[in-house]
């Protein structure tokens, strides 16, 4: 990704036939393409060619994943669907054991989709497709011939310890993937995206601060999955400047919010923080004075936060996740 100045292209063209040189490979720059943006259509040419390449246009793909500079749209992702199909057609399952089926059906998903996967939020549609194809596939019998689904597909793809057999559901694993990425920046995992993520997105706030709206596709998907990556996780609580007073799992078992619906529906403030709740428990403003169960609700509330013990200034929250 360069500047699109004579000078940048010439020393890119530099850059390439050094590795040429030094790696002993031979760029293919027939096959190679040239995405240029924010320029006339003849300056975007000339670009293409003083690389001597192709003038690529959006939307494209890269490793198997489509991109775009707009919004990809179902009609966009929906090839990386059929191609599952191809792979899962009933007639290659038919002299397969359902034990065999079944592993043929998790490794397709694995590989065709997974990685797709963890930077899209597949509509449901497309959810329902990849159901369609797995359920056909799964239940084929003799000829063109399908056998009668003794068992819904949904209670199919429930784990083993549940009643299931196991298959991976797209649609739960295109969250859990997702919500990985939630994960890796609420610890600081990463590197170069984790630097782009915090001072394009973040810019300084805690994850559970950040802005829903606006961004990319992909800061979109990650950030509606918010609340998922609450219900599987517990916070300890250091300053607690980066932790949800109401919605996060920092004091018991479930969320404050969930334990006390009747003083969240009248908080004036339901994105306080801990920190800010705490110093001075004044700041909780509600929207109206409380009534009878509100006041013993919100007795029952600061007898909990009695128990607590002091919060350190300047101590980092942590989170910890909890298997349910």
């Amino acid at each position: 990704m360069v500047e699109g100045s004579e000078s940048d292209i010439a020393n890119l063209k530099f850059l390439l036939l050094c590795f040429q040189r030094m790696s002993g490979l031979t760029i293919n720059f027939d096959k190679s393409e040239v995405m240029v943006l924010g320029y006339p259509p003849v300056e975007a040419q000339g670009i293409a060619d003083r690389l001597n390449c192709r003038l690529g246009s959006f939307p494209t793909t890269y490793l198997g994943i489509p991109i775009s500079d707009s919004r990809l749209t179902v009609a966009d992702l929906r090839p990386s669907v059929t191609w599952m199909q191809h792979r899962v057609e009933p007639w290659k399952g038919r002299w397969l054991s359902k034990a065999a089926r079944v592993i043929l059906i998790n490794s397709s998903l694995a590989s065709l989709l997974w990685f797709l996967m963890s930077f899209y939020r597949l509509h449901e549609t497309l959810h329902q497709e990849v159901a369609k194809y797995q359920s056909r596939f799964y239940w084929a019998g003799e000829g063109d011939k399908q056998k009668y689904h003794m068992v819904s597909w949904p209670d199919i793809c429930k784990p083993k310890d549940q009643g299931g057999l196991g298959i991976l559901s797209s649609h739960r694993m295109n969250i859990a993937l997702l919500t990985r990425w939630l994960w890796r920046i609420a610890n600081g995992e990463g590197s170069l995206w984790l630097t782009i993520i915090q001072n394009k997105y973040l810019r300084g706030q805690p994850l559970a601060f950040c802005q829903r709206s606006g961004g990319s596709q992909f800061w979109q998907a990650v950030t509606q999955l918010l609340p998922v990556l609450r219900i599987g996780t517990s916070i300890s609580v250091g300053s607690g400047s980066s932790t949800l007073f109401w919605f996060d799992r920092w004091l018991g078992d479930s969320p404050l919010a969930a334990r006390f619906p009747g003083l969240f529906a009248i908080a004036a403030d339901p994105r306080i923080s801990v920190e800010a709740a705490l110093i001075d428990l004044g700041r909780l403003a509600f929207r109206r004075s409380f009534g009878p169960q509100e006041v013993d609700a919100w007795d029952a509330l600061l007898q909990d936060i009695a128990l607590l013990p002091m919060q350190v200034e300047g101590a980092t929250d942590s989170m910890a996740w909890r298997l349910e």
